[in-house]
Order: structure tokens, then sequence, then C-alpha cells
């Protein structure tokens, strides 16, 4: 009888087995799963026939991988085999797949016990990346985020603050966490922020001031010596009271004397002619701002910079009392040589000008010499400016920038001591360009000088008032603002957030909070890390010397 193939799906039902080598002849169905065959009445020629071997290419598997190149035998029901025979033969096939499944595979080197040996070596590669492995079971979830602590913070905004750990007293708390939040300005320089300087601003009432005081009372007992340039209502002299530091009254009547042409002590690391060029450098931005503040003319010409120039020298040399006075006196009799130059017009018009500081309600406060000196050993210095009140912009925006020069003599003497400097009004201190310029050299130079400049100011909004959009004022006044990289931003409003974005660059999340902040809490954004939702501290007894909210009850 002639062998052939015959569909299975047509005359026969259709097995297929690995083998190693050529099949046996006479085969039963039961030979292609390794079982004997199973009882029948009828012939067994009758109902199995061999098939020859039939050469395929290998079948691939799902997973990768696919079966070895061999020989495939098939092996097929005959033509002239009984139903019951056949029937017999698939019930026989279904029993050996059932006993391979549950015996397993031993041969292979994959197989597990109780599996079957394809599953083996499926469930076997589990996990692996090798060849004909798979990659993992049906619903298995997506795998959690894994990140460093230090990153977290960006990924869950206002959780996990990047900024928990920062070296300093302890301050307040984080509100999202309730965690202790720890401050120093040094604590974040230069490996978190850029500079230690600090720009803090919110609306009246929103508790920037009850902040600050409470950061300056912790940093002063961190050993940080705090200066206060402007205190005009007395709020920061009564706090440095309480802390055994210095208070100097300024003001008609109160006899103390601030000159802005002081000199100061030399630092032991700087040689004479350094130090000289320093001085004459800082005189010379004093007496700009004076004049800048003093008259709306406009700024200095190019004659006028030569007299002040040639005055500062013969400061310089000791032919020129260094005091306003003595300046007023020399420029209403200016020496022929300097007619020469620079004509007698310059030397007329500002003698004028730094006359108003010998008379009128100026007169005795900064025209003379110093009859105070900043105490190196104070924890705590606050100029009192109540004295000031009712005199006007141009007498606070005088005494600012006077104050200003006579600390800088001090800071400029590198005596070793690390100092926070608060500038109460701000804005006083920015108004004029001389004055915005010194204050970019003092953040410029915060490192050099162990010195980090505080700024407080009410709206940001407010830097319109320095000349036209793109003017260099303020351009200069926003460059001073954005060195500034500890911002403490208080509540705000609505009409402000666009400089507000411009300056400060809080995210959206904290931009959005900043308009219903409860009094007192700030957002911290120190450097690029992540904003920190603060809630400033403050014991029974410092409470008594900050809280200014007396006046604001009605009872």
């Amino acid at each position: 009888m002639t062998r052939r193939l015959v569909h299975p799906t047509r005359r026969g039902l259709l097995r297929r087995r690995r083998t190693s080598g050529s099949p046996t002849p006479e085969a039963t169905p039961g030979d292609a799963f390794g079982l004997p065959a199973p009882e029948s009445d009828a012939d067994p020629g009758d109902h199995a026939r061999e098939v020859a071997p039939v050469r395929m290419p290998p079948r691939g598997r799902r997973g990768g991988g696919s079966d070895p190149v061999g020989t495939r035998t098939l092996t097929a029901t005959g033509r002239s085999s009984s139903r019951r025979a056949r029937r017999q033969a698939v019930r026989a096939a279904a029993a050996a797949v059932t006993a391979r499944t549950h015996a397993g595979d031993t041969d292979s080197e994959d197989a597990l016990p109780g599996a079957g040996n394809r599953a083996a070596r499926r469930w076997a590669r589990w996990g692996r990346l090798a060849r004909g492995a798979v990659w993992g079971p049906v619903g298995v979830a997506t795998p959690a985020h894994v990140t460093s602590a230090a990153r977290v913070g960006v990924l869950t905004s206002f959780c996990v603050p990047q900024a928990s750990a920062i070296d300093g007293p302890i301050i307040g708390i984080e509100v999202t966490t309730t965690a202790p939040f720890t401050f120093d300005p040094w604590g974040v320089y230069p490996h978190l922020a850029t500079s230690p300087c600090m720009l803090i601003c919110g609306l009246q009432g929103s508790g920037k001031s009850y902040g600050t005081k409470v950061i300056m009372t912790r940093l002063v007992h961190a050993g940080r010596q705090v200066i206060v340039s402007s205190d005009p209502n007395g709020e920061w002299s009564a706090l440095a009271g309480g802390l055994g530091g210095q208070v100097i009254h300024l003001g008609p009547g109160t006899g103390t004397v601030i000159c802005p042409l002081d000199e100061g002590a030399r630092p032991a690391d700087t040689s004479a002619a350094d130090w000289r060029r320093a001085v004459d450098l800082r005189r010379g931005q004093a007496l700009e701002s004076i004049v800048s503040v003093l008259r709306t003319s406009g700024a200095v010409d190019d004659e006028e910079r030569t007299v002040l120039d040639t005055a500062v020298e013969q400061m310089g040399a000791g032919t020129l009392g260094a005091t306003i006075a003595a300046l007023v006196a020399w420029l209403d009799a200016p020496p022929a040589e300097l007619i020469e130059r620079a004509g007698s017009g310059a030397a007329r018009r500002l003698s004028l000008v730094f006359s108003r500081l010998t008379r009128g309600p100026l007169a005795g406060m900064f025209d003379g010499a110093s009859s105070t000196r900043l105490d190196p050993g104070a924890p705590m210095i606050a100029v009192n400016t109540m004295g000031l009140g009712g005199a006007g912009d141009t007498v606070r925006q005088i005494a600012a920038a006077c104050t200003s020069a006579w600390i800088d003599t001090t800071l400029r003497s590198r005596d070793g001591r690390w100092r926070v400097v608060v500038s109460e009004e701000g804005w006083d201190e920015l108004h004029n360009p001389a004055q915005a310029r010194a204050m970019d050299d003092r953040i410029r130079l915060a490192g050099h000088l162990r010195c980090a400049s505080v700024l407080i100011i009410h709206e940001l909004k407010d830097v319109e008032i320095f000349g036209e959009a793109g003017s260099s004022h303020r351009g200069l006044v926003e460059r001073v603002l954005s060195k500034c990289a500890i911002k403490v931003l208080y509540r705000q409003s609505s009409d402000c957030m666009a400089a507000v974005h411009r300056i400060a660059k809080p995210t959206y999340t904290a931009a959005d909070l900043l308009l219903t902040l409860p009094q007192g809490q700030a957002i911290w954004c120190i450097g690029t890390t992540t904003p920190m939702w603060v809630q400033p501290v403050a014991g029974r007894t410092l409470d008594s010397l900050i809280d200014t909210d007396a006046g604001r009850t009605g009872r």
C-alpha cells in the first residue's frame, strides 16, 4: 500500500513530536508520546500507519527562540481505520500530553518540577534577558518609579523639599511636612544658591517683618552679627535692646552724627595703596549718591565728576577734611587749577547741593565727623530713624545713602565676623542709580565681605517707579533683586503677579498659593530647589519683642 500524508482536518488527527533520529517502523499513536499502544479489537495495522519522515523548517515560538533544526515525524491514522480506533488514538494522545504536563521534562535543562516541557522552558526563563525568555505574566503592573532622595522633591512639590537639611538654626516648620525648618544664609551658599543675599517681599500686614525678625534672632544666636541700616518704626531697636545689642538714634536733636565719608579700618591683609583706592572709590560713590538724591536735574555730568574726583583725591592726601562741611567750604573757594580744568560753574552747583546737609532739617546729622562707631562685638545693631518721621522721602533717602556708605566702612574692614545687613526700607536704598550700584557691588562681593544683604520691600510691582520700562535704572534695580538668590515671598496681590514671575520666578503651584497665603506664612525659593512653605515660630519672650499686631486689632 502506498504511504502518503493525509491532511489532519480531512482524514485524521495530526500530531507532532520531536525526534533525534529516524522514526521507528510500524509506530503507533502511543509511540509518538512514549506510551504503549491502546488495547483494541481492531488490527493495529488498520488504524495506524507510519509516514515517512518529513523535513520541515523550525517553527518560531512566542517569547523568542525556536525549536532546534531537525526532523519532525508526523504520525496520522490511516484511511482504513475505524471510527472507534481513531477515537482511541485521540484519547491516547490527550492522555500522553496530560502525563507529560504533570510529570515534567527531566531531559531539559530549563525544566521545573511539576511543569510541562514547553511551560517549563518558558517559566524557567522568567526575568532573564536570554533567548527564548518571556517578559512576564499577564497582569503585572508597571514597576514603581525609582529615584533618589535628592530628586524626589522635584517629583512631589511641596511634599519633600530638597532643602530640608540646611545647616543652621531652627526658624520654624515646613507646613506641608510639619518638619523643623532650619536655615542660615551660608548654609545654602554656594551649593544650593549662588548668593547668601535675601529678598523678602509681601503685602502690608502679611507678616514679613515678623518673620524677618524671627530669622535674624536665630542667626544672632548662631553667631552672626545683624545690622539694621534703618529702623523707621523703632521695632528693631526694641529687639536689639532685648538681645544686648547697640541702638543708634538718628534724627534732629539726637546729637548723633554719621559721616558717609569715613575711612574705616584697613584690613591686615590689604596694602596701603589698595586700601586707598578702595576708600576713594567708596567716597566717590557716596558723594554721587547724595547728589542724585538731593537734586532733580539729573545725574552728575562730566565737569561735576571731575570736581568730585579732585575732592576725593585731596581727602586721601590729607589736604582736605573727609567731612561734608569741609567739602562745602572747599567748593565755595575751589583751587585755581580746578577752575581751569572744570570751570567755576560745576563747583558752584555742587556747593549748593551739599550745603543742604549743613543747613535746614538735615543739619547736624551727616555734615561732620561721626560721633559714634559700630560696635564690632554687638550681636545686633539697629539705626533708629524714627526721628526722621514726617521729614519726607528725600530726607529718608539721604539717610539711607549716608548710613549705607557708613556701614560699608565696617564691612570692608573684614574683621572676621559674618554679618547680615537688613534694609527695612529697601526701595529707599534703590531709589537713585548710584545707591543701586553700591547695593549691586555689596551683593556681588557678599562672599568677599562675608556679608549677606536682606532687602525688605512691599510689592515687586513698585519696581515700576524706577524710570521708564527698559531704562538703565529699572534694569539695574531688577538685576539687584534677581541676584538675591534666596527669595521669601509672602502674600501677594493679583496686580503684582507679573512682576513676581519675572523677578522671583516661582513655580506655578507656588504662584497660585501666593494669592491666598495666611498671615505669617511664606514661600521660600532658595536657588533652584523646590519651593518650601514655611511658618516661622517664636517663643513667648521673643514674640513679645517682635509682635506688631497690637495696633491692628482695634482692641
